[in-house]
């Protein structure tokens, strides 16, 4: 299940430790939708992913730099490691996350 991620601090809690990928992405954006439910298999699978509304969370987007969506991050012990922007499969998603374990 993906976690919805409604402030910094849900945020910050959420990538402090294990390595996990967060989908940050605006309910008006086609491709967000698009890759939803890319994030969600990825998440049955046993990755920890989260999803952030950069709409709600403009100081979020600013800090990460987000100016196109969807914007995929990985992050390991807080910080962002890797990222990915726009709609990509999921083994795109997969390989993102496992080589950055």
């Amino acid at each position: 299940m993906v976690k919805e991620l409604m402030n910094k601090d849900e945020l910050n809690d959420f990538i402090k430790d294990e390595v996990c990928l967060v989908d940050f992405f605006a309910t008006w954006c086609g491709p967000c939708k698009m890759l939803a439910p890319v994030v969600e298999k990825l998440s049955e699978s046993g990755v920890k992913c989260g999803k952030m509304d950069i709409d709600d969370n403009a100081e979020v987007a600013m800090k990460y730099g987000i100016e196109v969506i969807p914007y995929v991050v990985v992050f390991k012990k807080g910080q962002p490691v890797d990222k990915s922007i726009g709609l990509v499969s999921l083994e795109e998603l997969r390989t993102l996350v496992e080589k950055n374990k």
